[in-house]
């Protein structure tokens, strides 16, 4: 079993600790094994996607690359499918009706 502080999840919902008017969420790149963390900005009650991408590879301590690719940094708020969902091909992400 992955470790939850130490793994990001496909298609998983996070916010950065200090940081709560944005979601991020990790999706596969185009090529295989390479992860990434797009956010989506709040805008009401849905978060729209901006053009910031972070692909999941290497960083330096203390590099500033290092708070947004670090996974504890973020608190997983949820996953797509499951308390969350795609809208406008996946240009929005809105929480379940049922999960508000």
């Amino acid at each position: 079993m992955d470790d939850l502080v130490n793994t990001f999840i496909e298609d998983g919902i996070y916010k950065l600790k200090n940081f709560k008017e944005s979601i991020f969420v990790c999706s596969s790149s185009s090529s295989d094994h390479i992860g990434k963390l797009t956010q989506y900005i709040k805008d009401g009650n849905i978060y729209e996607k901006t053009n910031i991408t972070y692909f999941l590879n290497c960083y330096l301590t203390d590099d500033l690359k290092e708070l947004f690719l670090k996974r504890e940094n973020y608190d997983m708020i949820g996953k797509i499918g499951v308390n969350f969902d795609y809208y406008d091909d996946k240009h929005y992400i809105m929480r379940k009706e049922n999960e508000r």
